[in-house]
């Protein structure tokens, strides 16, 4: 098509910087898998600019995403796309990204929320049974703290996670008192 043919003819340019404004994360946003395609031939074309894979994840782009997993040196953590399909609900993009060995199922946003926090305050079942059981997750108690959710905090306590804490169970949610540590572990998670 037309966007096809703009982007062939800009990259006879001599000089053009193949970079400027991130076309490979445009075109993925716009789910152009073509053009997607072409650039990753590209030479110089760097894969991560503006987080590419989050923009396909977004935008709910399986194909593009599914392509771009296998784009060597791809920071599949950038942008923080898990989070962003449990928030857009782009189930098969979540799916592909949980199944890639190089996800960080717990990566934060800068306001600590996790793919698993996300899909627990927004009641997301699907992305929370499947986010809870997978092998890498970490819980954070304080956060379970303020969902309310008791099962994170059970089983913090009872893998003996935290030296010393108090769990108490009130009308179904949890109230910890924690002496040493809830900090601590709240920016680990966050930084790690």
């Amino acid at each position: 098509g037309g966007h096809m043919d703009i982007v062939k003819l800009l990259l006879t340019v001599p000089g053009i910087d193949v970079n400027k404004d991130a076309p490979i994360a445009r075109a993925a946003y716009g789910g152009h898998m073509d053009i997607v395609k072409l650039l990753l031939t590209v030479p110089g074309i760097d894969v991560n600019k503006d987080a590419p894979i989050a923009r396909a994840a977004y935008g709910g782009y399986a194909d593009i995403v599914k392509l771009l997993l296998t784009v060597p040196g791809i920071d599949v953590n950038k942008g923080n796309p898990l989070k962003l399909t449990v928030e857009e609900d782009k189930a098969r993009c979540f799916r592909l990204l949980l199944a890639n060995r190089l996800i960080n199922v717990n990566k934060c946003d800068w306001l600590g929320n996790t793919a698993l926090s996300v899909a627990e305050k927004e009641h997301k079942r699907q992305y929370a049974e499947l986010l809870r059981n997978h092998p890498e997750i970490r819980f954070s108690i304080w956060a379970a703290i303020l969902r309310g959710t008791t099962a994170p905090v059970w089983r913090l306590v009872s893998d003996g996670e935290f030296i010393v804490g108090v769990v108490f169970v009130i009308g179904g949610g949890a109230l910890c008192i924690w002496l040493i540590y809830w900090m601590l572990y709240l920016l680990e998670m966050c930084f790690s």
